[in-house]
């Protein structure tokens, strides 16, 4: 995954990722997630993270909450914090994302449903990409059948009947272009799984510091009530389905970069924090003056405390 940082002239207080086109999903675990287990590897893989980069005070006691708050974390000998959990994702500033991911999901259903109808298909991976500018339609399903019809007959895969070893030829066979409907371009490659259909979606994508900032600040005002003083928002999570975004990396890498642009002052939350699910990268986004025991304060935010 291939992300071009830059400005356009008359908008440099406002940086964008460029990011080329890319795959949208990637399965990291096997779903359905119900919302409970979804919370559990959201809190659970935070306090790791915690636990790798800080004194966390651990042993940590960690109980369901009432939903709000989504989890009561208490750690040994202190008072318990009730802690509310929600995520941030490329799709909160890029709604098409979101389309694209969807389309995808349910070409490969489709296919996997009828994969008796296109055996050329197994072991291979079927590649949709969706070709800006032009947008995706709301509704997809004439959009859906018209793809599948393009993968009816077997033009190969990508790659197939070349000669290499002189060198790249001056033309690439079409074998394995499927052609395009619309704004999306089918391909398909050998590299899929012994008999499945593989399907990726993908799409280049632009998201723009402000528009993350203020999502982020949206989030934050949504989250800030009464029940619950510590927020955590993780980017990265799987979804219910088990499928990550890999574009939810550059949400947070802009964050990272850029959180002194941040203007947060909630009028119940004492801590606000944003991880990076399944690293150990996270961020204390906002602390009030009223302590609370966890998470810690980071190593790089401990200065003039």
């Amino acid at each position: 995954m291939i992300g071009l940082q830059g400005v356009e002239p008359g908008r440099e207080d406002d940086p964008l990722w460029l990011i080329l086109p890319s795959p949208l999903d990637g399965t990291v675990l096997d779903g359905p997630l119900p919302k409970d287990r979804r919370e559990d590897l959201q809190i659970l893989g935070f306090s790791l993270a915690v636990s790798l980069t800080a004194d966390g005070g651990h042993p940590l006691d960690i109980r369901p909450g009432g939903d709000p708050p989504d989890r009561i974390v208490r750690v040994k000998n202190g008072r318990p914090h009730s802690m509310e959990l929600t995520e941030l994702t490329a799709s909160d500033v890029r709604h098409e994302l979101a389309v694209v991911r969807q389309l995808g999901r349910d070409l490969h259903e489709r296919l996997a449903s009828e994969s008796s109808r296109r055996t050329h298909l197994l072991g291979r991976r079927v590649v949709i990409a969706a070709l800006p500018p032009e947008p995706l339609p709301r509704d997809t399903r004439l959009l859906l059948d018209k793809l599948v019809e393009l993968l009816d007959q077997d033009r190969g895969c990508v790659g197939d009947g070349m000669d290499v070893s002189k060198g790249l030829p001056e033309r690439l066979p079409d074998r394995g272009m499927y052609g395009h409907f619309g704004p999306v371009f089918v391909s398909v490659y050998a590299d899929g799984a012994p008999g499945d259909i593989l399907v990726s979606a993908g799409c280049q994508a632009e998201i723009r510091l402000r528009e993350a900032l203020q999502a982020l600040e949206a989030r934050v005002g949504a989250k800030d009530t009464p029940a619950s003083e510590v927020l955590l928002m993780s980017c990265g999570m799987p979804d219910e389905r088990g499928y990550q975004c890999p574009l939810d990396l550059f949400m947070f890498q802009f964050i990272a970069e850029n959180r002194s642009r941040l203007s947060l002052s909630p009028r119940h939350l004492k801590g606000v924090f944003l991880h990076l699910w399944g690293t150990n990268r996270w961020l204390q986004l906002y602390r009030s003056q009223d302590p609370i025991q966890w998470p810690p304060i980071p190593a790089e935010d401990r200065h003039g405390v």
